[in-house]
């Protein structure tokens, strides 16, 4: 007698992909896919997972300016500074505290500082999807980078360390669940509105401005 088998598919919920397939869907290369994958947004290819967020919407600004922080997966930097040869920790991750959050985004970029403190806020994005609000409040401090060529100083860079707190973050990206801690209702109403989607924006520098 032949053996009884039992023929089952793979429940959707389970069924992975390849990251070449998930590559196609989201509409990304193979760098971005790392990022969401090492800083722990897209812990896994499930494929209820990347169409979900296949499926994001896009968001623009139809008025105003949105200041948009590009950041990567959790690692460390060596710079040479005025002060000194210093390490800091960039990047972010689902895992991070609040503070460690703040710390890794609030500080240091080349931008034009009016203009995001005038806005008020700033998206934090990983691989176009938002994981974070931050309210700006202000400048702490303002630091120079020198870039050195043959031992001469070729370019100043003025970076700034802005005041800010979280407003919002993703505590689960696939299922688009989100924790907004913020006494003002219009303000919790908009980082309600933006995390979790997606934003577009060509090559560039990390912090830009959307408009």
């Amino acid at each position: 007698m032949y053996p009884r088998l039992n023929i089952a598919q793979p429940s959707a919920d389970t069924a992975t992909i390849s990251a070449a397939l998930a590559q196609r869907l989201l509409g990304i290369s193979d760098g971005p896919l790392l990022k969401l994958r090492r800083s722990g947004y897209l812990p896994d290819l499930r494929i209820t997972s990347v169409t979900t967020l296949a499926a994001r919407p896009v968001v623009s600004v139809e008025r105003g300016i949105l200041p948009v922080l590009r950041m990567g997966a959790p690692r460390e930097v060596v710079e040479e500074t005025e002060q000194g040869v210093r390490t800091r920790r960039v990047g972010v991750g689902v895992g991070y505290s609040d503070s460690e959050f703040l710390n890794a985004t609030e500080k240091w970029w080349t931008a034009n500082p009016d203009e995001i403190c005038g806005a008020g806020v700033m998206a934090v994005t990983i691989s176009g999807f938002v994981v974070g609000l931050l309210q700006i409040r202000g400048i702490i401090a303002t630091d120079r980078l020198e870039h050195l060529k043959n031992g001469q100083v070729t370019t100043v860079e003025k970076r700034y360390h802005f005041d800010a707190t979280v407003v919002g973050r993703v505590v689960d990206l696939p299922s688009a669940d989100v924790r907004v801690s913020n006494d003002d209702p219009d303000l919790s109403a908009f980082a309600t509105q933006l995390l979790g989607n997606r934003i577009e924006s060509a090559r560039g520098a990390p912090l830009i401005c959307l408009r």
